[in-house]
């Protein structure tokens, strides 16, 4: 029945039960975390004016907004501050703070959402859909928290010359 996520009323209350949940709602409260804990549109603005910044500027940024606010940036912000300055470093500090990490793609996207290919490995999940992920799941929701400034790529002075603030 579509009331029961097409599954009988059986597995329905087992599923519902055990906190097991179908493909269509894990998208829906992913896509709803996203919504909760990413920067509101000044914040979004804020950070654009200031996508030329050093990278060490960049990281100090997203940091204080990660620690006083607790919240993270999408995808389509991080894109547009890693071409800012797309390099190695660039990439590593955006991308650890990313909410809807899964938007991170390299294949089957147009070219202006395109991430490379190494960024995609770390912090994205291969290319693959939201929707696309195995049926029935019991993830977490996000499947996985962004590290933001505690990602060992970014927080090491010798290899990137970042420091925490």
């Amino acid at each position: 029945n579509e009331k029961f996520d097409y599954k009988c009323s059986e597995c329905w209350n087992y599923c519902k039960k055990n906190g097991i949940i179908g493909k269509k709602e894990f998208v829906k409260r992913c896509n709803q975390w996203v919504k909760e804990n990413t920067v509101d549109e000044y914040s979004r603005w804020f950070i654009l004016r200031n996508k030329h910044v050093s990278d060490q500027h960049l990281f100090n940024i997203l940091t204080s907004i990660l620690i006083n606010s607790k919240k993270y940036i999408t995808a389509e912000i991080g894109l547009k501050l890693y071409n800012a300055n797309p390099s190695t470093n660039r990439g590593h500090i955006v991308c650890s703070f990313i909410a809807d990490w899964w938007e991170i793609k390299s294949k089957n996207v147009p070219a202006d959402k395109k991430w490379q290919p190494y960024l995609e490995c770390y912090y994205g999940n291969w290319s693959e859909p939201l929707e696309q992920w195995s049926g029935i799941t019991t993830s977490s929701i996000p499947p996985k928290i962004p590290l933001g400034f505690k990602n060992s790529f970014i927080n090491n002075e010798i290899m990137m010359k970042i420091r925490f603030i």
